[in-house]
């Protein structure tokens, strides 16, 4: 990606995680123009109709400028084999609960002066503090998933999930 200021229209954007908020930026960023694909356990044909394609995770971390990562709590996806993948002058942004790297491989990709990232109140989590300390890592106290409407899925979510358990 070129230093400066680009926009993002035809930028490729590579989601990792298509649930409810990767599928809603996923169709922001269709409205942007962006060239987006996306890996998850399962493949979402309902998604690929709208025009997102599906790569295995090596391919969406070669062909993408910029990963977006919307992964459940303890979920570990990138290594240093990825990161090398991922390669150089890219944007991560990572919206899970917590880190969805390994720290370490994290950081060693995060030397390379080309790399930025950028993460929400859940997606920095406890580093915070340590991460506060490069330039290149932006993070907000703002949880992307946590809004009134989010917390209202959940809700709904928790109901069905205990009907179907019952067998109501």
């Amino acid at each position: 990606m070129e230093r400066g200021q680009v926009e993002l229209t035809n930028r490729k954007i590579g989601i990792i995680g298509l649930g409810t908020t990767g599928r809603m930026l996923a169709d922001r960023a269709l409205v942007f123009k962006m060239d987006v694909s996306y890996y998850s356990r399962t493949r979402k044909e309902e998604a690929e109709d709208s025009g997102l394609k599906y790569l295995p995770l090596d391919e969406l971390l070669k062909q993408s400028e910029i990963i977006s990562i919307h992964l459940p709590k303890s979920s570990v996806v990138l290594t240093e084999r990825e990161f090398n993948l991922f390669g150089e002058g890219k944007i991560l942004i990572n919206t899970s609960l917590g880190l969805t790297f390994e720290k370490s491989s994290f950081l060693k990709w995060m030397q390379i002066p080309s790399n930025f990232s950028i993460f929400d109140g859940d997606g920095i989590g406890q580093f915070k503090q340590e991460f506060g300390e490069y330039e290149r890592i932006i993070s907000s106290d703002v949880v992307s998933g946590w809004t009134m409407e989010a917390k209202k899925r959940l809700a709904q979510k928790v109901i069905e999930n205990i009907k179907n358990y019952l067998n109501v």
